[in-house]
This record gives structure tokens, C-alpha cells and sequence, in this order.
């Protein structure tokens, strides 16, 4: 039922005319003696005040019980002044429109430095009308006003069911999704507030404004860069994987260790990915002790504790499993009085457990010691099938026919698997061969740590790589006892004679079959016959490789 409070209107409009003599009759010569003003007429109405909402919040300090006629208000009709706000005079008790910014409101990612894309705030009308009277009600982008953060901007309405012209006309008992599209970059994370406003109706919603992840995975962390900085041993960066990233951009971050303190683990700022990824994490600072460095890492809403394994270099010297150091140079640097022999090192560090503590047969002396020998080869008159070890060969003795031994748990010859070579911590290889009997031999020292190619077959044949004139431009030759270098000495006349490949005698370069050993140079080369002959040729001879 229509409820218009027309006696409190005429009374209203009475006062607003200024009307303050008793009992005024329009239309009338005899006003009703109970009103101050009676408006008489059976063919004309009453017709107040008429203007837009936007002229009528624009009446500067409206009078308590001011009436006017809203023309676009929803509903459209009489308000009057409260004394606070514009309030409906005449009301439908069957037409009332009810928002809902809380099933909707907020949609999409919004993480900061991120561009917005599909990113929406939506609020639900409904006309809860039980007769026949329909709610017509325009949209535009001023309806939704965002604080709290910078650089959105709200775009034009969209609807389901759809505007005509920006407006809907919404029937009795049914709603309308209003969609509001957010575009822009906010530059920082913040609370996002949103105020939709539409005549007497509004609501309020707020989002957090941050990059986040869905969980982060310290358990399946993978430690990379080993140093032995200040006697300790290491890793310097931790890679730790996330799932569930919102591509926002997070800042620069630092954790201090608890446990073995003294280190620092730093995070640079970056930007998460959309879904799975990984943040890098750098350690630094000298180790108080060594033990478990835990750092406890807060990152895009996630947390977990990354440990770091620190071992002390001066107190490995490898002499058993247990004190297992890193490498033969390690072992020489913190006992500099170690003699040439097997030692215990653990390729991969105590962090990483991929390969367990091995012996290393160490050369402590030549070109200043610390060389760990990763193969060796025997060549007698019969060639042996190359053999790839997964531990790391020794030296029995350097007679012929006595180091062709491939069983056992520390056998003499073979190269060790790419990927024991991949975890040692080493920037050179040495490259050694020997003749029959032993009073001839090479020594040559080459500083690329990729001198065995990763992506061959781990044995003495194939290394087709090695053939680049890069690796002999400037090499460092040393004689059989490793002393005397030659620096920048061009070993091989052409790219086609080099270790491994090819061997060549007198200008001739052998093609068939495999050829093994240090070089065979040609007569325009250096030290002609200091070599290991290819197979079924006279010389036999051994070959090995350290790295350091």
C-alpha cells in the first residue's frame, strides 16, 4: 500500500512558501477550520519542486524538513531533509530494492607492480517487489569510489541482464549483476576500500593488496654455488620452490640464522609467477660454529625454515670416513703437510646427499699439490673397454698390466660418472700420460672445468669437443716431474690431433678404431715419442686426469 504522508506535505510546503498568516484557502473562500492551508480544486494538482539528485544534494544547507521531487532517484519521488540526509517521503512497502557487495564484490588477483587484468568489483540488486511495480536504476562508474591504495581506476559498468543505456529496469522479484571493471598498477600493497553508492543504497568492501603464494617448500630445497669462504664449507644459494604464485612482486628480504648464527640469508626483490615457481636465496658471513644454519623464511604470506649443513674445513684432513673433506685442494690448503696418497672427501658436501663419502687418490705435489684424480686408463698392447666408475679411481702402481683392475669397491682405473664431476667443487683439469717405461711422459694443465664434456659418454673415446683450438691456445705444459712450465705452449699443429680422439705419429693421424692417451704429436710439435701410442702399436703407456 502507497504510503504518502500528503497533510505532512501540504504542511511542509505551507512553511516553505512563508505562508505565516492563519488559515489560507486556495481555491477555496472557506479554508477547513483544522487547516492552516486548505488547496481546493477538482481539476488541478499540486505540483512542488522538481529537479535531478544531483541538483538536489546541491542545495546548500537544506532546511530540516526541505521537500522536493527527485526525478532520478531510486525510486524517484518526494524526500525530504531530516536534518542529515535526503530521506523518501513516499515509500512502497511491496518495491524495495536490497545491494549485496558480499557474494561478489571484490574478483580477480591483485598483487602489487602487477598490471590488473580481469580484475572486477560486482554488486548484486534485487527487487524484493510482491506486485507489479518495477525499480528503474542507472549505473555509472562514479558509483564506485576506491581508496586506500594508488593507480586503479574504475571503468564502465557492465550488467547481467544487460544495461540499455547505462539503466535497468528491474522487475519485481528479480536481480541484476552490476560488474564494475578495475584497471591500473598499484605500486605497493595496501587494503583496497571500495564504496558503491546508489541513492539511499550502499555498501562497502576492502581486499588486501599483496603478492602471495599458496605454500613454499623448504623441504625441497636444492643448494647450489659451495664455497670454503673463511675454512667453512657451504652452499651459497638455496633455491627453495613455491606453488600457487599470484605473479605479484615482492620485496627485498634478509634472514638472520639461529642454530649456527652468523650467516645471513638474502632474498632480492623479484616477482612470484603465476602458479608454481622458485625464490634463490643467497648466504652469506662467517659461520659461528659448525651444525645446522636454520633461517625461517616468511615469504608471500608462507612461512618454513630452510637448514643449511656447515662443516669446518680445518677440521676434514680426510684420513677417515668421518672427517671427509671436500677435495684433495681442501685437504692440502688446512694441512699443508699432507704427502700424496688416498684420502676421504664427499664430492657433493655435507648438505646434499646425492653421493656419500668416497676415497680420492690425491697428488699433493705437483704444480702446488691438491690434484683429485677422477680417471685414469691403462693402455697396454690389448685395448680395455673404457669403464665408467662411480667412484673415483686410485693408483696402485705404474706398471703396466697391474692397473687394469675394474672390480672391488676402490678399483685403479676408469673415468668417474658426469655427475660426481658436475658436484666437485673445481675450476681445473690436469691431463697426465706416461710411456711404457715411465721415463717419458706430459703433463698439461688446461683451465676449463667443461674440459670433459658433460653431455658425452663418460669414457675416453667421443669427446669431440676437444677438438676447439680454444682449449690449446694457451695451456701451461709441465714435463714428466711437473716442474719447468711452459705457458701459452700450442701443443696440437691443427685441430684434428687432440687427447682422447685422435692420436698422430709423424704427420700421420690414426682414424680407425679408438685411440687413447695423452697425444701422440706430430714431428712439428713438442716433445715427439712423449706419448701413449693407440691401440696395438708398440708403446703402451697410462693416462690420468686430476681436477682442482
Amino acid at each position: 500500500m502507497q504510503i504518502c504522508k500528503l497533510l505532512l506535505t501540504s504542511l511542509f510546503i505551507f512553511h516553505l512558501l512563508g505562508i505565516s498568516f492563519a488559515q489560507v484557502g486556495i481555491g477555496t473562500i472557506t479554508p477547513n477550520a483544522s487547516a492552516e492551508l486548505d488547496v481546493t480544486s477538482t481539476t488541478k494538482g499540486f505540483l512542488p519542486p522538481r529537479m535531478t539528485q544531483t541538483q538536489r544534494d546541491a542545495i546548500a544547507s537544506p532546511a530540516e524538513a526541505l521537500i522536493v521531487y527527485c526525478t532520478d532517484c531510486s525510486p524517484a519521488g518526494f524526500y525530504y531533509y531530516d536534518g542529515t540526509a535526503w530521506t523518501a517521503l513516499c515509500t512502497n512497502d511491496n518495491t524495495t530494492v536490497v545491494q549485496d557487495c558480499n557474494t561478489n564484490g571484490f574478483q580477480g588477483t591483485f598483487a602489487p607492480g602487477m598490471a590488473l587484468s580481469g580484475t572486477t568489483f560486482s554488486v548484486t540488486l534485487t527487487n524484493n517487489s510482491s506486485s507489479f511495480n518495477a525499480a528503474t536504476i542507472s549505473f555509472a562508474a562514479a558509483d564506485l569510489v576506491l581508496s586506500g591504495v594508488t593507480g586503479l581506476t574504475v571503468g564502465t559498468p557492465t550488467a547481467v541482464p544487460a544495461l540499455t543505456a547505462g539503466s535497468i529496469a528491474l522487475a519485481p522479484g528479480s536481480s541484476v549483476i552490476v560488474t564494475y571493471p578495475i584497471t591500473g598498477t598499484t605500486p605497493a600493497a595496501g587494503t583496497l576500500t571500495g564504496v558503491w553508492t546508489k541513492s539511499n543504497l550502499t555498501c562497502t568492501k576492502t581486499q588486501v593488496v599483496s603478492s602471495t603464494i599458496a605454500a613454499v617448500n623448504c623441504a625441497g630445497v636444492t643448494y647450489t654455488n659451495r664455497t670454503a669462504s673463511d675454512n667453512f664449507d657451504f652452499y651459497m644459494t638455496a633455491t627453495v620452490p613455491y606453488t600457487g604464485g599470484n605473479g605479484g612482486a615482492y620485496t627485498a628480504q634478509t634472514y638472520a640464522s639461529t642454530g649456527v648464527t652468523g650467516l645471513t640469508a638474502s632474498l632480492s626483490a623479484g616477482t612470484f609467477a603465476v602458479g608454481a615457481g622458485s625464490v634463490a636465496l643467497t648466504l652469506t658471513g662467517t659461520p659461528s660454529t659448525t651444525g645446522n644454519a636454520n633461517f625461517d623464511l616468511s615469504i608471500g604470506g608462507q612461512a618454513c625454515t630452510l637448514t643449511a649443513i656447515i662443516s669446518k674445513l680445518s677440521e676434514l684432513n680426510g684420513t677417515t670416513q668421518a672427517v671427509a673433506s671436500t677435495t684433495c685442494k681442501a685437504i692440502l690448503a688446512n694441512f699443508p703437510t699432507s704427502a700424496s696418497g688416498t684420502y676421504w672427501i664427499d664430492p657433493d658436501g655435507a648438505q646434499i646427499s646425492t653421493y656419500g663419502s668416497m676415497q680420492a687418490y690425491c697428488d699433493m705435489t705437483t704444480d702446488g699439490g691438491g690434484w683429485t684424480l677422477v680417471g685414469q686408463y691403462n693402455h697396454p698392447a690389448t685395448a680395455i673397454t673404457p669403464y665408467t666408475r662411480t667412484t673415483l679411481p686410485n693408483i696402485g702402481s705404474n706398471t703396466i698390466g697391474n692397473e687394469s683392475a675394474s672390480t672391488g669397491t676402490f678399483g685403479t682405473w676408469g673415468l668417474v660418472e658426469i655427475g660426481i664431476r658436475a658436484v666437485l667443487p673445481y675450476t681445473t683439469y690436469r691431463a697426465e700420460g706416461w710411456s711404457t717405461t715411465n721415463n717419458y711422459g706430459l703433463h698439461v694443465k688446461i683451465p676449463h672445468r667443461n674440459f670433459v664434456a658433460s653431455n658425452e659418454a663418460p669414457n675416453y673415446t667421443g669427446y669431440n669437443n676437444l677438438a676447439a683450438g680454444s682449449y690449446w691456445g694457451s695451456i701451461t705444459r709441465y714435463d714428466v716431474t711437473g716442474t719447468n712450465p711452459v705457458q701459452g705452449y700450442q701443443l696440437v699443429p691443427d685441430a684434428s690431433a687432440h687427447i682422447f680422439l685422435h692420436t698422430s705419429q709423424n704427420s700421420t693421424t690414426y682414424t680407425g678404431g679408438n685411440h687413447w692417451g695423452i697425444l701422440r704429436v706430430s714431428t712439428n710439435s713438442v716433445n715427439t715419442n712423449n706419448s701413449i701410442s693407440n691401440a696395438g702399436q708398440s708403446m703402451n703407456g697410462i693416462m690420468r686426469l686430476y681436477v682442482r
